[in-house]
């Protein structure tokens, strides 16, 4: 996702693009703070106003005819958006469904919902066979993009869940161990919350954690 860089003095100038993540890093935001920033016009770098790029990267992925004519795109960042016949575009969000102890992006268009990450690594990355796999490299299943993808076999992704469950826990109070546990199921057991929620602490993919869980 790109965005162009306009004089706030004259918003018929511009002075070329910057990314999503390139913002992001500069301003020290998170995706929310960033929205709520470009939807009040905040002036980047003191001379800027940041507008969303019309010339969008995205694949075709669905559409609908009729009076109510819209096309559904889908990004290699992970984004999905809807253009309208009359040319409007409007950001389709992902959203967290619970896969078994696995929190799944899914994104819903023409009445049907697919998982977000394994429609974007089939159309940027390879055609994806029935027994494949997508994992997060990160483990942050709202990270979607193409690079934080990787399509694997139903024996490689076995593999992998037997050392999750395999892997040590350890919870810290004040930086310092205070609890060692033998894999993420012993720590959701003790600690009453989902083995899901363990591995996400582990991950830092929760933003205000209850407890400090790290692997060890």
């Amino acid at each position: 996702m790109n965005y162009l860089m306009l004089d706030k003095d004259d918003i018929t100038k511009s002075y070329g693009k910057i990314s999503k993540k390139e913002l992001l890093k500069e301003l020290d935001f998170k995706e929310y703070q960033l929205v709520s920033f470009l939807n009040n016009q905040g002036i980047f770098r003191g001379k800027y106003i940041i507008v969303e790029d019309d010339e969008k990267d995205g694949i075709l992925i669905g559409e609908v005819t009729g009076k109510k004519a819209k096309k559904y795109y889908a990004t290699r960042d992970g984004r999905f958006y809807i253009k309208w016949a009359s040319g409007c575009i409007t950001e389709l969000y992902p959203f967290p469904k619970k896969r078994g102890n696995e929190t799944i992006a899914v994104i819903r268009f023409n009445r049907k919902e697919r998982y977000a990450k394994n429609l974007i690594a089939s159309l940027f990355i390879k055609e994806m066979n029935k027994s494949d796999f997508v994992i997060l490299k990160d483990g942050n299943w709202e990270n979607i993009s193409v690079e934080n993808l990787e399509i694997i076999s139903q024996k490689e992704y076995r593999s992998i869940s037997r050392k999750k469950e395999q892997k040590k826990v350890g919870k810290f109070i004040n930086n310092q161990l205070f609890k060692k546990y033998s894999s993420a199921w012993d720590a959701s057991k003790d600690l009453c919350i989902s083995y899901q929620t363990v591995i996400d602490y582990c991950y830092n993919a929760v933003k205000d954690p209850k407890h400090d869980l790290r692997w060890i």
